[in-house]
């Protein structure tokens, strides 16, 4: 009889401590899941940030602008089109979602280019300047192709196109304090 009470109060004890370490566990998974959801939400926002390449030491600055030209023209060497780039425009920068970075647009037209010879000019733009990415490519088929004395001969097979490029430039530029 008392071998049957000391059994009974034990088999008490262990679900009482089985209960408490069930309530222990349950509180530590949903913790488990919480912490699991906030580092793919980190994950990702540390993604976004390394497409971007940019760092506050990158602000642009106007004295900037003289670099991004010399870069273009760097490129268009680099993509045996130095006579091809038709205009470059820049647009209005635009906060980037909420951030500390600002978004420059960047119009440029390339007139008579291939495919491969536009791929080289975008690849080296990125390169000399990592903040640089290409947001929209639009191709046409060009009006008129006009022979200049500088230009390589051109092979018959090649398609030649005009692009209109939009290009977006990002910059570090913390939000005043007291906006949202």
């Amino acid at each position: 009889m008392q071998s049957t009470r000391l059994l009974i109060l034990l088999l008490l004890l262990s679900a009482i401590a089985a209960v408490v370490a069930y309530a222990k566990l349950d509180n530590s998974r949903d913790a488990a899941i919480a912490s699991q959801r906030d580092l793919s939400i980190c994950r990702a926002d540390l993604a976004d940030l390394s497409r971007w390449h940019s760092t506050p030491g990158s602000a642009a600055t106007t004295g900037d602008d003289r670099a991004f030209n010399k870069d273009i023209r760097i490129a268009a060497i680099a993509a045996g089109i130095p006579n091809e780039l038709a205009s470059v425009e820049v647009g209005q920068p635009v906060r980037f979602e909420e951030s500390d970075y600002l978004e420059m647009p960047l119009f440029l037209r390339l007139n008579a280019v291939t495919l491969r010879q536009l791929t080289t000019f975008i690849h080296q733009l990125s390169q000399n300047d990592s903040r640089l990415r290409a947001k929209i490519i639009e191709l046409s088929v060009p009006t008129e192709i006009v022979p200049q004395p500088n230009r390589q001969p051109r092979s018959s097979q090649a398609e030649f196109w005009t692009a209109d490029l939009t290009l977006a430039r990002l910059s570090y530029s913390p939000k005043p304090r007291g906006h949202p």
